[in-house]
């Protein structure tokens, strides 16, 4: 009888059925100070549709607790204070994703910069939110991708999910795919603050994950679309 031939199976890259959509990519090795390398996968988020979730909010809240940083977005009720909510989205972040999002900001920092202290533009304080609405009205939705656009003092945030499965198989060179969340409208000088206030806990996010997204180039626009992810270490 033949001895049998064993070898090992290859490991395959694909995307499974109802990840999410395919965006584009493109890939670039990274040389670090130890003389490593690292590859960058820079994401086309600009190609991704739009969620069909929509909310509008006039108030907003961040913080930062166990590892996972959560946006808060509120309808205040007519004719109450900030306290009484009329509906509230929380979208629980990672901190990878946040970084990864700061970062694609830099090349439109100077004109975010420029509009800060004009009337209608300048930030506003963002309140602590410390209840939910009376009623259940509260929806909590997972994100760790978000890109923003702003036209005078009108802005959108969209915000997307790729699950750690994709995470893991985009490092052996799978496919992007990515879930569509949900789109939050909202005024600029309260997206300024959002923005200002995630910027705030940068200090307080693992610092390996800080060192790994900072240290690359960055692409941005006028609009947030594209967005880096750095890999692990290669020898």
């Amino acid at each position: 009888m033949a001895k049998e031939d064993r070898r090992d199976l290859p490991v395959r890259s694909y995307s499974r059925q109802g990840e999410g959509i395919i965006v584009e990519t493109s890939r670039k090795m990274v040389p670090l100070p130890n003389g490593a390398s690292s590859f960058e996968i820079a994401l086309d988020l600009g190609s991704a549709p739009v969620p069909e979730r929509k909310y509008v909010a006039d108030i907003a809240s961040v913080k930062y607790e166990d590892g996972v940083l959560h946006v808060l977005f509120g309808q205040k009720s007519i004719g109450t204070t900030n306290a009484h909510l009329r509906t509230l989205v929380v979208i629980s972040m990672s901190s990878l994703g946040a970084l990864m999002f700061l970062r694609s900001l830099n090349l439109i920092r100077a004109q975010v910069d420029s509009l800060r202290d004009k009337p209608g533009y300048t930030p506003v304080p963002l309140p602590p939110i410390e209840t939910e609405p009376a009623a259940p009205q509260t929806v909590a939705l997972a994100a760790n991708l978000m890109v923003v656009a702003f036209s005078g003092r009108e802005s959108v945030i969209d915000f997307y999910h790729a699950s750690a499965f994709v995470m893991s198989q985009i490092q052996r060179g799978g496919k992007f795919a990515v879930d569509p969340v949900v789109r939050v409208f909202l005024p600029t000088g309260l997206l300024f603050s959002v923005i200002a206030k995630m910027d705030g806990f940068r200090a307080d996010f693992p610092q390996d994950e800080v060192e790994m997204v900072m240290r690359g180039s960055t692409s941005g626009g006028g609009q947030t679309s594209e967005v880096r992810y750095g890999s692990t270490d290669v020898r």
